[in-house]
């Protein structure tokens, strides 16, 4: 899976993975979210260009988001996501 490589601006992005992703050669930097079955584990506000991010592999719903939507969702670990 590809995520946002490969794109020209910021959208939200639900996918499936283990362990973490990559930000290499991004364009842009994203914030982040990993979900489990009770809600947000981990965010990760501005991740910028070439960084990996990773996590523990029980957790495997990922969100990629444009910079500044956790800042203006005041998204914080524990919140409840419906998909």
């Amino acid at each position: 899976m590809k995520g946002l490589l490969g794109e020209n601006e910021a959208k939200t992005l639900v996918f499936e993975t283990r362990f973490g992703i990559h930000t290499f050669f991004l364009k842009f930097p994203i914030d982040l979210l990993v979900l489990d079955d009770n809600g947000v584990v981990k965010l990760a506000r501005t991740v910028k260009p070439n960084r990996i991010v990773f996590w523990n592999i029980r957790f495997k719903t990922v969100i990629e988001l444009p910079l500044g939507t956790l800042h203006k969702t005041r998204t914080k670990i524990g919140d409840i996501i419906a998909l």
